[in-house]
């Protein structure tokens, strides 16, 4: 998944905190499994605040899907541009 960031979302905050529940197990128990220190995921999954770097032991040790953020409109509509040919790009131009 190279080139893919993840991030910590709400969704995702609310899937691992689900699993944790379905199997009947802690934070602190999750934050054992992946060598997180004490109260970190509790930071990430309750205040949003922590390390990315969390998402991919947690998923991994919870069999869950790696959360994947997605560009955003005006980002990729920024990329298309700049890769069009100079005829597409006075093409936009024209509709503008």
């Amino acid at each position: 998944m190279r080139g893919q960031k993840r991030t910590v979302t709400p969704e995702w905050c609310a899937r691992v905190s689900a699993e944790l529940t379905r199997r009947g197990k802690t934070q602190q128990w999750l934050e054992q499994q992946i060598g997180a220190g004490q109260g970190s995921l509790t930071a990430v999954l309750h205040r949003g605040i922590g390390s990315s770097a969390l998402v991919d032991p947690t998923c991994k040790a919870l069999a869950i899907e790696l959360p994947i953020s997605r560009p955003t409109l005006e980002a990729e509509s920024d990329l298309r541009l700049r890769r069009a040919t100079d005829e597409g790009k006075e093409a936009v131009l024209h509709l503008l």
